[in-house]
């Protein structure tokens, strides 16, 4: 097991995200604290091995990889057919995102999140970014069991914390922090960028 990260998290959150205080987690100015601030975070606490769920054209695995010198990335998405999607073209977004992320110390994992749970260590992440199955029940397994691979006072995130189609994810964020007496815990915004909404970020400091 990793020992926990000797810097003190909180400090490095506020310093890159403005709060009233901890008691209010929402940024002041939330448009402008996105989830691309994350990566700055990650690297002033020295993390250098992370991964993330759900990964399609690798657009935000590439961010993190820029934002964090020597960084272990473990990008993990079946890549499976699914709704209107087909197989081939979910294999031309694996291929960008492999094309994408070819300069960088990243792997790409053709599983699900429950089939890669047996590549990791039981807190051997220092980081994880969850944005995969949005439904309840499969964002919360992804929270319960993905936590357990990131060390103490390491990051756990979760995309897409908002409501529609997505709501699972909010309730399984809320849920899950709620029993785990993780306070706090903070939410932070997306610019839109082609389409017209805002997507925002949970995280958390893994207890």
């Amino acid at each position: 097991m990793r020992r926990r990260h000797s810097v003190d998290p909180y400090p490095v959150i506020t310093k890159h995200i403005r709060f009233t205080s901890l008691r209010d987690v929402l940024p002041i100015e939330n448009r402008r604290a996105t989830r691309d601030t994350l990566p700055l975070i990650y690297n002033d606490l020295g993390f250098k091995r992370g991964a993330e769920i759900g990964i399609f054209k690798g657009e935000y695995a590439l961010i993190t990889c820029q934002q964090i010198p020597q960084l272990e990335y473990f990008c993990i998405d079946p890549y499976r057919s699914g709704g209107s999607v087909s197989q081939e073209q979910m294999q031309t977004y694996r291929n960008l995102a492999a094309e994408r992320l070819k300069p960088y110390n990243a792997k790409i994992i053709q599983k699900t999140s429950m089939e890669a749970l047996s590549d990791f260590a039981d807190r051997s992440l220092d980081f994880i970014y969850i944005d995969g199955d949005h439904s309840f029940d499969a964002a919360i397994l992804d929270i319960v069991f993905w936590s357990s691979k990131v060390k103490r006072g390491g990051i756990v995130a979760c995309h897409d914390y908002c409501n529609g189609y997505l709501s699972g994810v909010i309730k399984a964020v809320d849920a899950y922090t709620y029993c785990h007496k993780i306070n706090p815990w903070f939410v932070i915004g997306e610019l839109p960028k082609r389409i017209e909404i805002v997507a925002p970020t949970a995280f958390w400091v893994n207890p």
